[in-house]
């Protein structure tokens, strides 16, 4: 079941014309978790949990009239810190705050003062991942543009650009011909150029390549194996290397933004035209939905070529470094997994990273898209291209790693034996399911990982993850992502029965749980 992978979060604002105003890339697949984070760059009071008003009731002993204060409901992310033994980066991303433009760009300097120039390996790192986020920041721009082109000479709604354009104009006090380009979504720029938003999502992508170069400076994680510069130098044998292919993924991420703005901007979800019995069909209703207003949803392999350049678009280049957190649990167990599955794998560009760190263990895919299998399926051949030979080696094997399984497969009912795995990952898939789903999908996870095995679970954070961002989180739901409300709100460890509570960690709109499944004479763990 093809997870909103890697899809973590834009976060915004609570009306339609607040996300008209500031959101600055379609939101894709992936983007759903992840999603959040744009929309929630509007901070909010911090709060640790809902209080309705106080009760007055009568004292039936001695008639006096007292307030009694109902029970504070926490917020599931507060609840969890209780739970689990929480990584530093927990706390971090709880206190993280936006110091205004001038405060983000002193602590961006300040993070490539302490860290990009200690060593050639700290330098490689940010010399990639300053092009990656210089790159899909450009496209989130191009992307922008051309949508409100389009969107200015083909909108139906030309009526309410009109008042829109008005309505800007009086805002900057700038004339016609100042908008003779960008006239339709004139208040996002103006809303942009007069806020700290863009500065707060870049910061955010530099505490995250901090944090995941952290594990790579302490040896935990391995250097990432398609970073555009490394050590020896720039690989010129990387296919993103070549300013054509380049070129090709800006294109597709430049089309794409046209056709989500368009249908964002008239709350208009195309659907996915796609048929099957009305009883007895492999996909379930809610799997056939165009999450974010992406076109075709997960049904055609022109989503699936199109999946991480909108997703990284969205995140400013660091969704991958967020992910990769996912590892972080089971490197740290000491474990040597022989056997690894990851649910909803998408594209399979995460499970490269799994590869890359384990190159030894049997690797099995899941999806239900075969479209993005088959595109997970080429992303595999390409590590094994690009790095099998060298992973294995440093792994003490002279042979080459076998091709990953890759298997068509709906995560509420996976077709393995009981205790078949010894660790299994799940990225950016629970927040597209509705209640049940999700718990059909935890017992699945639970059933057919081993005993002792690890459950690494990463997605969208939720309320009381980043408590000043609470009150805009949810506005991710009007995206045409119907079952995100629900999850924010879900207390996940009730999900996995038999299971132990692990580690904790997040990385700006991503949060990882790590469970171990008991043995069979274990008692319940209660995470009430």
């Amino acid at each position: 079941m093809t997870s909103s992978h890697r899809t973590v979060l834009l976060l915004l604002l609570s009306s339609t014309s607040a996300v008209d105003s500031f959101s600055l890339v379609p939101t894709s697949p992936s983007a759903s978790v992840i999603s959040s984070s744009l929309y929630s760059t509007i901070e909010a009071p911090s709060t640790t949990g809902t209080k309705e008003s106080p009760e007055v009731v009568v004292n039936g002993y001695n008639g006096k009239i007292v307030e009694e204060e109902p029970p504070v409901l926490l917020s599931p992310g507060i609840r969890e810190d209780d739970l689990f033994e929480c990584d530093d980066s927990v706390q971090y991303w709880k206190d993280f705050r936006s110091e205004g433009n001038d405060g983000n760009l002193q602590r961006m300097l300040q993070v490539l003062q302490e860290e990009a120039n200690k060593d050639n390996q700290a330098r490689a790192y940010w010399a990639s991942h300053l092009l990656r986020t210089g790159y899909f920041t450009a496209n989130a721009v191009l992307g922008t543009a051309f949508s409100d082109i389009h969107e200015r000479f083909n909108s139906p709604r030309s009526s309410e650009s009109n008042e829109r354009n008005a309505k800007a104009k009086d805002l900057d006090g700038s004339n016609d011909s100042d908008r003779s380009l960008f006239s339709y979504n004139a208040g996002m720029f103006t809303g942009l150029a007069n806020s700290d938003i863009p500065t707060r999502l870049l910061l955010e992508a530099f505490r995250v390549y901090h944090q995941d170069y952290r594990y790579v400076k302490d040896g935990l994680l391995k250097f990432p194996w398609d970073a555009l510069v490394r050590r020896n130098g720039i690989q010129w044998n990387h296919r993103q290397a070549n300013p054509i292919f380049a070129l090709q993924e800006t294109a597709r991420t430049i089309v794409e933004s046209v056709a989500i703005f368009s249908r964002r901007n008239q709350q208009k979800s195309k659907g996915v035209q796609f048929s099957q019995p009305k009883f007895g069909g492999l996909y379930p209703d809610y799997y056939l939905n165009d999450f974010h207003y992406q076109t075709d949803g997960w049904m055609t392999s022109e989503s699936a070529a199109t999946y991480e350049a909108s997703c990284e678009t969205l995140f400013l280049g660091r969704q991958d470094a967020m992910q990769r957190q996912t590892l972080v649990p089971l490197l740290q167990s000491g474990q040597s997994p022989e056997s690894i599955l990851e649910v909803a794998c998408g594209t399979g560009r995460f499970g490269t990273f799994t590869r890359d760190n384990f190159p030894t263990a049997e690797m099995t895919y899941t999806d239900l898209s075969p479209f993005y299998l088959e595109k997970a399926q080429e992303n595999d051949k390409y590590w094994i291209s690009q790095r099998g030979e060298d992973a294995m080696a440093e792994a003490g094997s002279s042979e080459m790693p076998e091709p990953a399984n890759f298997v068509q497969a709906n995560a509420e009912n996976l077709p393995f034996e009981d205790n078949s795995f010894d660790a299994v990952n799940c990225v950016y898939l629970f927040h597209e399911l509705p209640k049940e789903a999700q718990q059909n999908v935890a017992k699945e996870l639970v059933r057919v990982v081993k005993p002792g095995g690890m459950i690494v679970f990463s997605d969208s954070f939720q309320k009381g993850d980043r408590p000043n961002l609470d009150s805009t989180l949810g506005n991710f739901s009007k995206l045409n992502e119907p079952h995100y409300q629900n999850y924010i709100d879900n207390f996940l460890p009730d999900l996995f029965e038999g299971c132990e509570i692990g580690k904790k960690f997040m990385s700006s709109s991503t949060k990882t749980l790590s469970f171990v499944k008991k043995s069979e004479s274990s008692e319940g763990q209660d995470f009430q």
